[in-house]
């Protein structure tokens, strides 16, 4: 994958690189590239792709509008087990729910704005997360 590539560049973003390459793969192993499964995927990949989806659902795209808050848990909950870790799944919906709704009108516009967002989610997300918890 070329952004893997591109971080193993750099020695200090290796971490991150396989993070990247492992973003793709699913929790019922037939992602790509590697065809991992389960634990076998990074957590932090795991989160991003939990992360990734919700904002993909929730944003127009030029094949289809963004589809409500309340469609992406719903998706979120039917590929937990089969698509996503439904742990990580469980926990992102569980701090959804604590940091309430996106913003609507303009305010959801402001790409730095959902990308902060974005990010107090995912660090809290991983937060709930035994795993993340017993690895440091």
């Amino acid at each position: 994958m070329i952004g893997e590539r591109i971080l193993s560049a750099a020695p200090a973003l290796r971490p991150v690189a396989a993070i990247v390459r492992a973003s793709h793969e699913r929790w019922d192993g037939l992602g790509y590239p590697d065809r991992l499964g389960g634990d076998e995927i990074p957590l932090a990949a795991r989160v991003v792709a939990v992360c990734d989806a919700f904002h993909a659902i929730t944003t127009d795209r030029c094949y289809r509008p963004a589809l409500s808050d309340g469609d992406a848990r719903e998706e979120l909950r039917r590929e937990a087990g089969r698509q996503f870790d439904p742990a990580v799944v469980h926990a992102f919906l569980q701090e959804l729910s604590v940091a309430g709704p996106e913003p609507a009108g303009p305010e959801a516009q402001d790409v730095d704005g959902r990308a902060t967002r974005a990010a107090e989610v995912a660090s809290r997300v991983c937060e709930l997360l035994p795993e993340a918890v017993a690895s440091g």
